[in-house]
Formats: C-alpha cells, sequence, structure tokens
C-alpha cells in the first residue's frame, strides 16, 4: 500500500500528531488543498489564529447541488480547553460519519485529548514525538507488535509515519516534495 492523498475520505476522523514544526500543519495545509479540489466544504477551529494567512481570500469550497458533499472539520492544536469554548468536538468524533462530516485533529501532546478522539480516528499520521509519556498513548493506539520503532526511533524532521484502520501496520512516508505532487 503507498500513501495517496487523493483516496482520503471527508468522513474520515485523522489524527496528526507531532512536535512543533516536525509537519503536521504542512501536510494538513496540503491534504485540505486536495480536499478543496474535490469539492469538500471545509470547516477551520483554530484558537491560534494560524491559519488566517492561508485563508486571506474566500474559498467556494463546494458547489451545491452535487449531492452528499463531504465536510471534514480541521482542529489544530487541539487542547481540551478551546473544546470547552468552541464546540464539542465529540459529537463529530462519535456521529459525524452517519452526516458525511468528518474531523482532523492536530496536536503535538496526545495524552491530553480525549480519548475518544484517539479511539474514533481511521487515519494517523504521526510525526516526531519526544515525550515519553506520549509516545506510550501512541503504543496503546496502534497496531505496533511488528513496528516498535514506530515510537521508539526519533524520525527526521517532515517524515511520518501513516496508518489507516485497514492496515495491518502504520508504514512510514519520507517527505512529500509537495511541489513535485501538486503539480
Amino acid at each position: 500500500m503507498k500513501f495517496s492523498p487523493a483516496n482520503l475520505r471527508g468522513d474520515q476522523r485523522l489524527l496528526f500528531i507531532g512536535q512543533t514544526g516536525s509537519g503536521k500543519s504542512v501536510l494538513s495545509r496540503y491534504l485540505l488543498k486536495v480536499a478543496r479540489k474535490q469539492g469538500w466544504r471545509i470547516v477551520i477551529v483554530d484558537p491560534k489564529k494560524d491559519w488566517m494567512h492561508y485563508l486571506g481570500k474566500k474559498y467556494k469550497f463546494a458547489e451545491k447541488g452535487h449531492g452528499t458533499v463531504d465536510s471534514p472539520w480541521l482542529v489544530e492544536e487541539f487542547y481540551p480547553k478551546y473544546a470547552v469554548q468552541i464546540f464539542q468536538p465529540v459529537v463529530i468524533w462519535t456521529q459525524g460519519r452517519a452526516l458525511n462530516i468528518g474531523g482532523w485533529c492536530a496536536t503535538q501532546r496526545p495524552k491530553g485529548i480525549p480519548i475518544v478522539v484517539k479511539d474514533q480516528s481511521e487515519v494517523w499520521f504521526l510525526f516526531r514525538i519526544n515525550s515519553k509519556d506520549d509516545r506510550l498513548v501512541v503504543r496503546g493506539h496502534l497496531p505496533l507488535d511488528e513496528t516498535p520503532e514506530v515510537v521508539d526511533k526519533p524520525l527526521p524532521k517532515y517524515w511520518f509515519y501513516y496508518w489507516e484502520d485497514s492496515m495491518p501496520r502504520p508504514m512510514l512516508v519520507k517527505p512529500l516534495n509537495l511541489e513535485k505532487v501538486a503539480a
């Protein structure tokens, strides 16, 4: 199996985990561009306002009348304190698929996010993780018996493990050449 952004669906729950500067936001921005080209409607919840300069102009994300349009939500830097202030993300992770609504969550510290987000995320993008506690959290949610190096060895910058719930184990993905892929 090979990682292909075009195979992602808008009703999936995605989890991006990794330290600052490891590539989470770069990959999620790229995947959102792919999603927008496919006609997905997109909602971004970003308490830190990091995404504002990427959305300087208004984008028409989807046309009406094309049947069901997938609607992923991206929550950048997901922490419980923001989730309580903004919306109840648990509904997206537990009931979103029935409504064709997905959820994308990015965090540096998986230990601090609700367990339902980790349990219900069908797709994981795992970048460099420094904290031993956070590596243990990942170990508890992914099939790592045959590949303990996923959490035991730190990854180089921009490399990541990709895992979907249909895969027997995570696969290592080298940094994407986004200019080449986008062409």
